[in-house]
C-alpha cells in the first residue's frame, strides 16, 4: 500500500512549450477558456496547454 505524505507535484507545459512543475496545494482553480489557466492561491496566472 502507498501513502502520499505531502503536496501532490503536478507537471504542466506552458505554451511556449516550458515544464512547469506546480504545487497541487496553491491552486485556486482552473479555467477553461479558450486558454487554459491557472490561478494560483498568489493571484498569480499561468497559461498552460491543454491536457492531451
Amino acid at each position: 500500500m502507498w501513502a502520499i505524505y505531502g503536496p501532490l507535484m503536478i507537471n504542466v507545459t506552458r505554451l511556449d512549450h516550458t515544464l512547469l512543475i506546480v504545487n497541487s496545494d496553491l491552486i485556486e482553480f482552473i479555467e477553461n477558456t479558450p486558454d487554459t489557466v491557472i490561478t494560483l492561491s498568489s493571484n498569480q496566472k499561468v497559461t498552460v496547454q491543454p491536457p492531451t
